[in-house]
């Protein structure tokens, strides 16, 4: 029976590191951490290619290319489509009926939306470039989405029981 040689894999080369003999291949097995800035545009199931961060090639070859999946964790706060962002944001009748401004959440830090006089509660209010994408020359980043919420108080004060009489009567 003959096969190859299990040092060299039938090559006729050894090879040592710091007194240490290599595989056949001469590759030093060795675990990394590699830091990896994911934009954030990235999409659900996209690839990211690191350049020459994998294995070598064979027979002294350059150095692969590292490709990494990205897999999107879903938000309890958020709702993706696309490049745009959906979120609930709680607000006064007052606010709704009123106009008024409002702390929207958003991953970056909160930010403060004016909500229009008269907003009803299955409008969506539109904020443009709060959402992902790719903002270069002719790419523009999506919108963001407040979805109205209502909170409706238990309790009003004296001036808020007026105004809400005076609401009432003006229909």
């Amino acid at each position: 029976i003959q096969t190859n040689c299990p040092t060299c894999g039938g090559t006729g080369k050894i090879y040592k590191k710091d007194g240490k003999t290599l595989d056949g291949d001469g590759l030093e097995r060795i675990t990394e951490e590699v830091e990896v800035n994911v934009p954030t545009w990235v999409k659900d199931w996209v690839y990211l290619k690191m350049s020459g961060r994998w294995n070598a090639g064979f027979g002294g070859g350059p150095m692969g290319d590292l490709y990494l999946k990205v897999a999107v964790k879903p938000s309890d706060v958020y709702e993706r489509k696309w490049d745009d962002l959906y979120t609930h944001v709680s607000m006064s009748i007052f606010d709704l009926v009123l106009g008024g401004e409002v702390s929207a959440p958003h991953p970056e830090g909160a930010f403060k939306v004016k909500i229009p006089k008269g907003t009803q509660l299955t409008d969506l209010i539109k904020v443009g470039n709060k959402g992902f994408g790719e903002s270069w020359v002719f790419k523009n980043k999506g919108a963001m989405y407040i979805i109205p919420q209502v909170h409706i108080p238990k309790k009003l004060s004296k001036d808020q029981e007026k105004l809400r009489k005076q609401l009432h009567e003006s229909k």
